[in-house]
């Protein structure tokens, strides 16, 4: 059972098929932008930075639309808050898998 876990993240935090295991948003990141070897404790800060980005990206353009901002429709404002929505569903999906795992590891019999 801990392979299965192991895989996951591999395919989840660098290397392996993560058109699989992750939304369309992320299959547009560069093979080499998690590089393989790199441990949660570094992959996991830099993703909530990222996704946080997103969600402060949706809520600026937003703003710029509700003050009458000729440059930016509808559209715009739909496409980032459904990118930053999309980025927060999947990391809360990788937190709920973390917190599976580590369960899991806490139960097993020694």
């Amino acid at each position: 059972m801990g392979l299965v876990y192991k895989d996951s993240f591999r395919n989840i935090f660098g290397g392996g098929n993560r058109s699989k295991n992750c939304p369309e948003l992320f299959k547009t990141l560069p093979n080499n932008s998690i590089p393989n070897g790199s441990n949660l404790v570094e992959t996991l800060p830099d993703s909530i930075k990222k996704i946080n980005t997103l969600e402060l990206q949706a809520e600026n353009i937003s703003k710029k639309f509700e003050i009458g901002n000729q440059n930016i429709g509808i559209n715009d404002v739909m496409l980032e808050m459904q990118k930053a929505s999309i980025a927060l569903n999947f990391g809360i999906q990788v937190t709920n898998k973390l917190i599976g795992a580590y369960q899991e590891i806490m139960n097993m019999n020694v």
